[in-house]
C-alpha cells in the first residue's frame, strides 16, 4: 500500500483532468474558470512533483520507475 504514495501526482492530474471535463460539460461560457483550474492543477501538481525527494523506486513489479528524471519529463 505504501507504493501507492509514489502514483499521488498521476492519480492528481487523472482526478483534476476528469473535474475539469465535467466542469466543462455542465457549466455554459465557462473558459475563463477551465483557464484558472488548469491552472491551479498544473501549478499544484508542479509543487508535488518538486516535493518528492526519491532517488529511485520501482514499483508494481518494477513497470513503474520513479526518479529524478521522470518526475522532470512530467
Amino acid at each position: 500500500m505504501s507504493e501507492l504514495n509514489f502514483l499521488i501526482p498521476e492519480i492528481f492530474l487523472f482526478l483534476g483532468t476528469c473535474i475539469l471535463l465535467l466542469v466543462g460539460v455542465f457549466s455554459k461560457n465557462s473558459y475563463k474558470l477551465i483557464y484558472r483550474l488548469s491552472l491551479l492543477i498544473l501549478i499544484s501538481l508542479t509543487i508535488l512533483l518538486f516535493n518528492s525527494h526519491v532517488d529511485e523506486t520501482k514499483i508494481l513489479f518494477n513497470s513503474f520507475i520513479v526518479d529524478k528524471f521522470s518526475n522532470f519529463i512530467k
